[in-house]
């Protein structure tokens, strides 16, 4: 019986359920040791799922029994390799660019197709076996020799608000405060000067909806500066939940050559977005171009 099937069985002959977050801590015989509620409690696992110490799991208190259903946080399971560097491969996902180890022996090459394994914090990454063969654009492809690259931008660098200081790691869009999502350098790494930008969308994790539209801009810092944020080229745009269309331009000023790191809200609305540690998609960029 399906693990899904078994507990939809056992929560209907059941009078009291809640769903908790919690702290793995360790094993403890066959049950895990969570902190969960203000207490450290033992826990069935509920699927063949190892947490990494410390990691954050869904805790299911039935009848004051508790189990693990899983992580809280949804890793992807396979991506493209955008890059190789000193034993770490980075790769392209649906929920940003993600460092993994690797193989010895089997290094991969940009454009190749990855699974990643997860064990904790940090995945590793085996080839499939259809994965062709790639590299990264470059500044001046052969003529008629042009690809179609979609990729996938994390805001792994950091994300926050600024009012007289760094006060929260969310994003607010609001009368007294700039936002702000981080990516490092890795957009321009990866996206050559000379690219024709065909879609540029961000991930809008919304906690707080409410107002006039956000003025959304771009700003140059690679991270968090040590004071205010400088975001310019800002357009009017009503926020919603999800993946939001930005302008084509936006993607040409992020790409090799362009000068720009990151995207910032600079005042409107009464907007929150959730952190980078909140939601690990929140801020991502997904960039359609050809080079």
């Amino acid at each position: 019986m399906a693990v899904s099937e078994a507990m939809l069985r056992l929560l209907a002959e059941k009078t009291q359920v809640r769903t908790l977050t919690g702290e793995y801590r360790g094993l403890d015989g066959d049950r895990f040791t969570v902190d969960v509620g203000g207490g450290r409690v033992p826990a069935y696992p509920l699927a063949d799922y190892l947490p990494a110490v410390n990691e954050r799991v869904v805790v299911w208190l039935v009848d004051d029994v508790a189990f693990v259903a899983g992580p809280v946080a949804v890793h992807p399971v396979d991506g493209t390799v955008v890059s190789v560097s000193s034993g770490i491969v980075t790769v392209s996902t649906t929920a940003g660019n993600i460092e993994a180890t690797h193989t010895l022996g089997t290094t991969p090459t940009a454009g190749q197709y990855v699974k990643l394994l997860w064990g904790g914090d940090t995945p590793h990454a085996l080839l499939k076996s259809t994965s062709p063969a790639g590299g990264t654009a470059a500044d001046n492809p052969t003529p008629g020799t042009a690809k179609s690259y979609d990729q996938t931008f994390g805001a792994r660098g950091d994300s926050g608000s600024y009012g007289s200081s760094w006060w929260t790691a969310q994003v607010w869009s609001s009368d007294n405060n700039l936002g702000a999502w981080f990516y490092g350098t890795r957009i321009a790494d990866t996206i050559p000067s000379g690219a024709t930008i065909k879609r540029v969308r961000i991930y809008l994790s919304a906690e707080q909806i409410f107002g006039s539209p956000m003025n959304i801009g771009l700003h140059n810092h690679a991270t968090r500066p040590g004071g205010s944020p400088t975001i310019g080229s800002t357009v009017a745009l009503a926020p919603a939940g999800g993946w939001l269309d930005l302008p084509l331009s936006f993607g040409n000023a992020l790409r090799r050559s362009g000068g720009q790191r990151g995207i910032g809200i600079v005042h409107g609305g009464y907007h929150i977005f959730r952190s980078v540690a909140q939601d690990g998609q929140s801020g991502a960029l997904r960039i359609n171009y050809t080079a």
